[in-house]
């Protein structure tokens, strides 16, 4: 059996070593040194990430455009039962792995770390919350800290140790074509162009993935400098201490801009809850694993299918609300025009009963929405422009709806 500081070398403490500034393995050398390495290197990572799926997170506010970014971190110390159990789990799969295949012992074989268990667990959360069996994950090489790309295909009936070997195995071979992440970005977004993609969309053309996982150890300053293109990043450390692996803790790094910090205490429950549901029972298929956590059941995050939910109390369509507000309260403003004259901002106050008179076809429209959804005729341009002698080419004042 590996010694327990084998498999905890893939979780160093929070206060890592200083990492090589560049590669220094034969094999990277020669992938990046040498051209028609590395572009055949290139062209298996085409291959490898060709039509690849843009998860799409549920996010709690809208995306801007263009994206903003505002970093902050939730940190939660894993429950030391669940990082012994971890490092356990980790322990007699790689037992069970050099049973059958003694040859795995070498640096090439494809063996289970505490690490892969957490990543396993964290991608079997992405194929939860997103609904899709393809998932990519960006991590880093072990031994240089170079970014890689991990293109993970989950299956709901997967047990959760066949999740473990699944990503193991796609790390090996993300490992066995070391390129710069430039390259690879480039070389993605050249393909893209190249390629007829209806409407000029890709995913190709956006970055390789949206979260990223890694072992504090095995970053570097280059490896974590940028997170703006990122939605979630998640990094595993230890405390420095003599026992080296134990406590294990998990950061998550998100943008304020589109999550708020109840969703991401909640990913590190669910985090929880899938280790736990991993090490407690290993052949529960993952999609059967429960994701409803007891801080969701407390403020009734997740609706009760045995109460009454009053679905025979619909009021109707929106343009229904509004019709009725309209007859009931012709009187109550319903929207405010702002007009610029003379560098002046100039209000003025739509009721539901004048809307009609209303000269911004926008708020024609929405009086139109108000009596029932009809759409009303667009006046002619020629009549615009015997009214006005000429559409003029800017924008419309500021509308807003009350």
């Amino acid at each position: 059996m590996t010694p327990p500081t084998s498999a905890a070398a893939k979780i160093a403490p929070s206060t890592p070593t200083k990492m090589p500034a560049a590669p220094t393995t034969t094999k990277t050398t020669a992938s990046t040194t040498d051209a028609p390495a590395l572009t055949a290197a290139l062209d298996r990572w085409r291959a490898r990430l060709a039509n690849r799926t843009d998860l799409a997170l549920p996010t709690d506010y809208p995306r801007a455009s263009p994206q903003r970014f505002v970093e902050a971190d939730v940190v939660r110390d894993l429950p030391l039962p669940t990082t012994v159990a971890i490092l356990q789990l980790a322990l007699r799969w790689q037992a069970d792995r050099l049973a059958t295949d003694p040859t795995a012992v070498s640096e090439d074989a494809a063996l289970a770390t505490p690490f892969h268990v957490l990543l396993a667990a964290f991608a079997v959360l992405l194929h939860r919350y997103t609904g899709e069996d393809d998932v990519s994950v960006g991590s880093s090489a072990p031994d240089n800290g170079w970014p890689i790309v991990m293109r993970l295909n989950i299956d709901a009936t997967w047990t959760f140790r066949q999740v473990v070997e699944h990503v193991c195995q796609i790390e090996q071979d993300a490992l066995a074509d070391p390129v710069p992440f430039s390259k690879l970005v480039a070389a993605l977004q050249s393909s893209s162009a190249s390629a007829d993609h209806p409407g000029g969309a890709s995913s190709a053309a956006a970055p390789p993935f949206k979260v990223r996982f890694f072992n504090l150890a095995d970053t570097t300053p280059a490896t974590t400098a940028s997170m703006a293109a990122t939605d979630w990043t998640i990094f595993i450390s230890t405390s420095p201490s003599l026992r080296r692996l134990l406590p294990l803790h998990v950061r998550i790094a998100y943008n304020t801009c589109l999550y708020a910090r109840e969703r991401m205490e909640d990913l590190t429950d669910q985090l929880l809850l899938v280790l736990d549901a991993a090490l407690n029972q290993p052949d529960v298929p993952v999609g059967a694993v429960s994701l409803v956590t007891d801080a969701m059941r407390t403020r009734n995050a997740v609706p009760d299918p045995t109460v009454p939910l009053h679905w025979d109390q619909w009021e109707g369509p929106i343009h229904e609300i509004f019709s009725r507000n309209a007859r009931a309260h012709p009187n109550r403003t319903c929207a405010v025009e702002h007009v610029v004259r003379n560098g002046a901002t100039i209000p003025r106050q739509f009721t539901y009963k004048t809307i009609h008179r209303c000269p911004p076809f926008a708020l024609r429209r929405t009086a139109a929405n108000l009596d029932g959804g009809s759409r009303p005729p667009r006046p002619d341009a020629a009549a615009r422009r015997g009214r006005t002698g000429a559409i003029p080419d800017r924008p419309g004042p500021r509308l807003g709806t009350l």
